[in-house]
């Protein structure tokens, strides 16, 4: 529990930009250097249990997981015309950027995008983003899920394939910023950081997001 803390305590205050580095930084550390954290350890655990001051929110497709990898289809966002026909596919990296040409009639399917099991069948798991995760959640952090998609038609089949590759995280905690108003995919996920960070107390918030135009908003 005191190594963990100390860990904890380097991340938090910045000395170290993550994990791993921290934990580095702990083989090199003074005897001194540590007591003085100990000492305010000792104090938090006298007050009670240390509140969390930040929520850490991770993005799903190509983040946690990437699509059309290891010989895996991809999956995609379709355009339809105003008669319904398909005219372009987009991936979800595309979406993020498109312009939907709402002058034309076009319109967004996003079939592929609200199905489970289409999930399932093309996702790849990014190991080290998952390690990421669940090394937070270890460790007490105020772990989040926020995704561009809208919800899935089965919720529970998409917790279990988070399960299946050790993410572990209840619904409430999973945020699908999909069928948000706007168009917007940055300012909808900052939104919906910025409550869950008010509901919970937290004063930061920490985003891990492949996209740029999300980034840029964080």
């Amino acid at each position: 529990n005191i190594y963990d803390y100390v860990i904890e305590a380097l991340v938090d205050a910045e000395f170290a930009q993550d994990y791993e580095t921290a934990e580095n930084m702990f083989e090199c550390m003074s005897d001194e250097f540590v007591a003085v954290i100990l000492e305010e350890y000792i104090e938090e655990k006298a007050r009670g249990t240390r509140k969390k001051t930040t929520v850490h929110a991770y993005d799903v497709d190509e983040t946690l997981f990437g699509h059309g990898k290891k010989g895996k289809p991809t999956v995609q966002v379709h355009v339809n015309d105003s008669s319904g026909k398909r005219v372009q596919s987009l991936s979800n990296q595309d979406f993020n950027t498109y312009k939907l040409d709402k002058d034309k009639g076009h319109s967004y399917d996003f079939s592929e995008f609200q199905s489970a099991k289409k999930f399932g069948e093309t996702s790849s798991p990014n190991k080290k983003v998952i390690k990421d995760l669940r090394r937070k959640q270890a460790r007490g952090q105020n772990v989040h899920i926020i995704t561009a998609r809208s919800k899935f038609d089965n919720p529970s089949e998409f917790q279990g394939h988070l399960q299946k590759h050790g993410i572990d995280i209840p619904k409430n905690k999973i945020h699908y910023t999909g069928g948000m108003k706007g168009s917007d995919v940055g300012t909808k996920k900052v939104d919906t950081a910025k409550g869950i960070a008010k509901q919970s107390g937290a004063k930061n918030i920490s985003m891990y997001d492949d996209a740029p135009k999300v980034n840029n908003a964080f």
